[in-house]
This record gives structure tokens, sequence and C-alpha cells, in this order.
């Protein structure tokens, strides 16, 4: 399990349900389910997925059994903290994002390219990896309901 650092909202931390701290884990965070965006604000491809993420972080929100079940992060990789917030700004990203500008997290994750959507257990074991834009949202969304089902 790697390590994040708390620099979220009030807002983003009660979201995630975590408490205070200097950094957090996946493991800390209250749900089934953690669907991870790993992007950098530089990448073309993140800014053409953007919206495509936006959109299933607003159909698992609107789901009243994935809303309390799955929560979102965005990892802004090789980014600092102003190229995330602009990004965030931009695409108007209701989920929390963190920045890992040193890349450790991306290391640690195998280097991927962006964009990539991860989905990890409460215990941070990746059980599905998605690479690329999303072209097909039914079938992330049928994804996440089978993973949430069978915990």
């Amino acid at each position: 399990l790697f390590k994040m650092d708390m620099t979220l909202s009030p807002e983003m931390m009660n979201y995630l349900g975590l408490e205070e701290g200097p950094d957090f884990t996946l493991n800390q965070i209250h749900s089934k389910l953690v669907v991870i965006e790993v992007f950098n604000a530089l990448c073309e491809e993140c800014h053409k997925n953007a919206p495509r993420v936006n959109k299933l972080f607003n159909l698992i929100s609107n789901d009243s059994e994935l809303n309390s079940n799955v929560k979102m992060l965005g990892i802004a990789v090789g980014n600092n903290e102003k190229m995330a917030d602009a990004y965030k700004s931009t695409y108007k990203v209701k989920f929390p994002t963190v920045v890992d500008p040193k890349e450790d997290i991306n290391k640690l994750l195998g280097d991927p390219a962006t964009p990539m959507i991860i989905m990890a257990d409460s215990k941070g074991m990746v059980l599905f990896i998605h690479g690329g834009l999303i072209d097909d949202m039914d079938m992330m969304m049928d994804v996440i309901r089978t993973f949430v089902s069978q915990k």
C-alpha cells in the first residue's frame, strides 16, 4: 500500500471518510471499491477522458447503492498542486485528487501510461485496470456493479 499526502479539503476528506493526518492509504477510505483515475494534466488523452471520468463519477453518485459503496480518487502523476488544480478547474472534477509530483506512487503502480482507471478493494488489492479512454461506459458500470455485489 502506498501513502498519499493529505492535501484534501474537509469536504473531500469527508467524502472519502478520512480522519485528519499527514497522509492516508487506500485501506483508510470507507468504501467497498475505490475507482482511481491516474492522469497527467499535460496528457492529451487525459483531457479527452476527463468528461468521461466525470460522467462515471456522476453515474456512481446518482446510484444509491454505488454511492455508498464506491469512492473515486484521482492521482495526478508528475504534476504539482498548481497543475492538478488547473486541470480540476478546467474539467470541473468533483472527486478528490492527490498529486504525485515525483511519480513515487506511479512507480509503485508499475509506471502505467495515462490515462488509466484502476479499481481496488478496501484492502488496496487491484481488481481491475482499464488503460486509455473510457469507450464503453456500460462496461465500466457493469464491472463496478459486479465488484460491489461480490463484496
